[in-house]
């Protein structure tokens, strides 16, 4: 999505943009935490205990950008 949209995101505006170009099923009852949390979890700087790559930066509060 951010790549698509070309900016940085918030994982709001992710979701919806996600949502609009129905790129993804999503089946949870708050889908939107998933991808908060999907980003958070694959963030520069974040302590991963289960490995994985960083795939995102924190630009601002709350704004994420690919990395």
């Amino acid at each position: 999505a951010m790549k698509a949209a070309g900016k940085p995101l918030t994982a709001k505006e992710a979701y919806d943009f996600i949502k609009a170009k129905d790129l993804y099923p999503f089946k949870a009852q708050n889908p939107q935490s998933i991808v908060a949390g999907t980003i958070r979890k694959h963030c520069k700087g974040v302590d991963r205990k289960n490995g994985g790559k960083e795939y995102f930066e924190e630009v601002s509060k709350g704004q994420y950008k690919l990395i």
